[in-house]
């Protein structure tokens, strides 16, 4: 009950971070709307959030696992991988945040959600495991949903609804890559070093970017743009740690059965806080979505079940 609950505050969390995204480009007349949503905007936003971010787990590895930056300093080659995964992982935040700029929120992280079925297929090509009937049924609904989600055909294909569609579905594609990839990666780091390592990561290459390009905070918007950075950085670390502790106490199978609630609830907030309102059919692909990704859950917790 008490991992369950865990998880529960972990897909809270973010789902909270979603909204403040959506908040922090888009906003309402009486809050947020700091910056619009471009690609510049979106990382300096980046670069602000991740230096608090790294901050907060290089305080919480210094608590609770000393060894961290020892363990960083003599990986050697194997420092490789986490890099190959901060890079991965930069530009999936910036298509994801994008995405979220210029969609109602709960209709881009429902399209971000065709992760899960993306790294099946990828699990097929590098591990040559097929997937089962079951699990081209979960791909199936994740396709039918994504596809009741995203706007009518007739929309002209350079509007900001399909830019954002466009960027979601990027955003899924890359965090599957990132997930394969971690996988391997996690096999020699701990968690609080491999989470340290790619967020600095997404700094250094957020930073690199905003002076290349020279991007400026304007005078005006200095302290709300440092301010919600600080916000929806700490938010995030509050679920990233929610989430690792759920793991823990249910198990990987069980942790990703709850999470896949992260749409819903993200799209709950939205329209409690932002009043974003969904198509009838947008609910249903949303909901197609989450059930085939909560599909995913219970079967591998039914074959770990079988193999233990």
């Amino acid at each position: 009950m008490l991992g369950l609950l865990v998880m529960l505050l972990a897909a809270i969390f973010l789902s909270i971070q979603n909204v403040i995204v959506r908040l922090f480009f888009e906003g309402t007349a009486e809050l947020g709307g700091v910056l619009t949503s471009n690609f510049e905007h979106t990382v300096l936003f980046l670069q602000v959030r991740t230096f608090f971010m790294s901050l907060a787990i290089a305080l919480l590895a210094w608590r609770i696992y000393p060894k961290v930056f020892l363990e960083i300093k003599n990986s050697g080659k194997q420092l490789q991988s986490p890099i190959l995964c901060g890079a991965i992982y930069f530009f999936t935040v910036i298509l994801l945040y994008l995405a979220i700029g210029n969609l109602p929120a709960g209709i881009a992280i429902t399209l971000f959600f065709v992760h899960p079925a993306i790294a099946l297929l990828l699990g097929w090509w590098f591990n040559q495991e097929k997937p089962t009937f079951f699990r081209w049924l979960i791909i199936t609904g994740v396709i039918l949903g994504l596809i009741l989600v995203t706007p009518n055909l007739q929309a002209d294909l350079s509007s900001q609804f399909i830019f954002g569609t466009l960027c979601a579905l990027g955003a899924g594609i890359g965090f599957a890559l990132y997930a394969t990839s971690a996988q391997r990666a996690l096999i020699h780091f701990h968690p609080l070093s491999f989470s340290l390592v790619t967020f600095t990561l997404l700094f250094v290459f957020s930073s690199v970017t905003v002076l290349l390009m020279g991007i400026e905070i304007p005078s005006t918007r200095l302290l709300p743009v440092i301010l919600w950075s600080l916000i929806s950085g700490l938010v995030t670390v509050g679920g990233l740690v929610f989430t690792n502790l759920g793991i823990r106490l249910v198990g990987a199978p069980t942790a990703s059965l709850v999470g896949s609630s992260e749409p819903v609830l993200t799209t709950v907030l939205a329209w409690l806080l932002l009043q974003e309102n969904l198509e009838l059919r947008q609910v249903a692909g949303m909901m197609l979505v989450t059930l085939s990704i909560s599909g995913l859950g219970v079967e591998k917790q039914v074959s770990s079940f079988h193999r233990n």
